[in-house]
């Protein structure tokens, strides 16, 4: 087995279309909203600076920690989304993030460019592995 761990900054181009796991954390929401999958946030505040949470309960994504159902505790639950990346977008190593013991935690950012959209997301590093580049 030979390991490939790209240089950060570095450019690649995906070869064919991937579904992806993308979490409602602030951090990925400029890049939600783009794909029109974020619900509006009722306290007025940007989309950038809250978490958008799950309950399992109620079934519902929420901007709150606490559920407006049920009223259990909401930390630690975030959204997820099944988000396409289509083949020819150019995807931009950022950053990456491990943690010994917490595999949980690993993760890899990336810079998405395609057409004209510029945004920023980060995937669950068993995601990112999962992506074909040219």
């Amino acid at each position: 087995m030979k390991i490939n761990i790209p240089r950060l900054q570095s450019e690649h181009i995906v070869a064919k279309d991937v579904i992806v796991t993308v979490e409602g954390e602030m951090r990925n929401n400029k890049f939600l909203l783009n794909r029109g999958v974020l619900p509006s946030n009722p306290f007025g505040r940007q989309p950038n600076h809250c978490n958008l949470q799950y309950c399992k309960t109620c079934n519902l994504n929420q901007w709150t920690y606490r559920c407006s159902g049920c009223n259990s505790d909401l930390w630690d639950t975030l959204a997820k989304f099944q988000i396409t990346i289509p083949a020819g977008s150019k995807l931009i190593f950022d950053r990456y993030y491990i943690r010994n013991g917490s595999a949980s935690f690993d993760s890899v950012s990336f810079r998405y460019h395609n057409g004209k959209e510029k945004s920023r997301f980060w995937i669950k590093l068993s995601e990112a592995e999962q992506i074909e580049f040219v």
